[in-house]
């Protein structure tokens, strides 16, 4: 796994001085934070110096695949003097921080999520086809909800917004499978612990109309801990 700090046209391995990387995000947010710090000390002549600012582009590469590319957007440095920590946003950032007027009428949320990108500049990467077209006006809504709202409008498919590299893509959830992180591969550190505060030992899956269609549960897990649905 390597860090790379893109500064002034110039691309920088800074793996060796990285004390941490941290990388969040979830599917309701189409923006993911990357943390990390790297050592900084003037007295050691063995440890290389980086000079790194807020606007900065970072990349975190695993085998060849990027995992993270995105703008530092804040920098702190510890009270010790000897290492600075960064908190990173991905180019989702910018469908949260722009906002929208815009009035559709009979567009495919597909067309309009490609006039969005054209209008602000963002590179248009894989955009799902909803299959049908919608009409709504939106009167300062955020980027990200105008995408949203209207592939909701289209259809009762899911949806979610990713940034890969640079593109913004729009993709079906359930259909393509994400980065493995594993122990004995890609993971630098990991903690382990138990909880039963998020079980559930049972699932009911209704239809349309309410009907039950399925039930699924775990009948040991039910008799040892109680039935959580």
């Amino acid at each position: 796994m390597n860090l790379y700090l893109i500064s002034n046209g110039e691309t920088i391995d800074i793996t060796e001085i990285v004390t941490s990387v941290t990388l969040k995000g979830d599917y309701r947010s189409c923006c993911r934070t990357l943390d990390f710090g790297i050592i900084s000390t003037q007295t050691d002549e063995n440890t290389r110096t980086v000079y790194t600012q807020a606007g900065d582009t970072v990349k975190l590469v695993e085998n060849g695949e990027t995992m993270f590319h995105g703008i530092i957007f804040s920098r702190d440095i510890a009270s010790d003097g000897k290492t600075i920590d960064f908190e990173c946003k991905d180019y989702g950032i910018y469908l949260k921080k722009n906002s929208g007027f815009y009035k559709f009428k009979g567009m495919t949320p597909e067309s309009i999520t490609r006039k969005i990108c054209a209008d602000y500049g963002i590179s248009a990467g894989r955009i799902a086809a909803a299959g049908k077209s919608i009409s709504r006006v939106f009167m300062g809504v955020t980027l990200y909800d105008i995408i949203m709202t209207a592939y909701s409008m289209a259809n009762d498919r899911k949806y979610m917004i990713l940034f890969q590299g640079k593109n913004l893509s729009v993709i079906e959830k359930g259909v393509e499978e994400c980065f493995l992180l594993e122990s004995k591969g890609n993971l630098l550190t990991a903690t382990a612990s138990e909880s039963l505060d998020d079980m559930v030992n049972r699932v009911t899956i209704y239809n349309k109309k309410n009907a039950v269609v399925k039930r699924l549960e775990n009948a040991s897990d039910i008799a040892a801990y109680g039935l959580m649905s």
